[in-house]
């Protein structure tokens, strides 16, 4: 993905945080979409491929993942990998419907679902996965604690993983892939 459109979803995710004044670690991802205006719900997970659905009802987004409530919450990596569905989720329906950036191309979009499958290009699904990570893990916070735990040594310098995702409250392959994302060497 250009780094121009990384930029693009950072500046997005920070704008989210600011106008509807998130604090990390961030709410649960169904506080976030219900303060955005839109909805959340979970389904049993009916077809292959429906695990995550916009809904476009009345005008307003609603966000469908057919999870297993079951497991959701069970340990941290469930939990991470859960949110990160839903938050991929609402990046469909913000940065590929336009939905809160975007009004007018919102609006072109008629009442109905658009399940993740339909995407047609691989650039809107890194895009979407892109914005899921930054909004568990966003940029500048995951920088800064980078530098807190990077022990600098006179033969090598070592990143502190383990310690890195205690403190950001995820899992230790959200930090990896956040890092790779940002083309950081851990």
């Amino acid at each position: 993905m250009k780094k121009s459109s990384q930029d693009r979803i950072d500046e997005i995710v920070t704008n989210l945080y600011r106008e509807f004044e998130l604090e990390f670690p961030v709410e649960s991802p169904k506080a976030v979409i219900e303060k955005m205006g839109g909805t959340f719900s979970t389904a049993v997970k009916y077809k292959v491929g429906d695990e995550a659905i916009v809904k476009k009802h009345k005008g307003k987004p609603e966000i469908l993942v057919c999870i297993n409530e079951y497991l959701y919450g069970i340990d941290d990596h469930s939990r991470v990998e859960t949110d990160w569905m839903i938050y991929r989720t609402l990046g469909q329906a913000i940065l590929c419907m336009g939905y809160w950036v975007k009004p007018e191309k919102w609006d072109t979009f008629p009442d109905g679902n658009y399940p993740y499958k339909n995407l047609r290009f691989r650039r809107e699904v890194e895009q979407m996965e892109y914005f899921a990570s930054a909004m568990i893990l966003p940029k500048t916070l995951f920088l800064n604690e980078l530098i807190l735990n990077t022990n600098v040594g006179s033969y090598e310098t070592t990143v502190d993983v383990w310690k890195m995702a205690e403190e950001l409250r995820t899992t230790m392959p959200m930090v990896l892939e956040r890092a790779k994302q940002l083309n950081v060497q851990l």
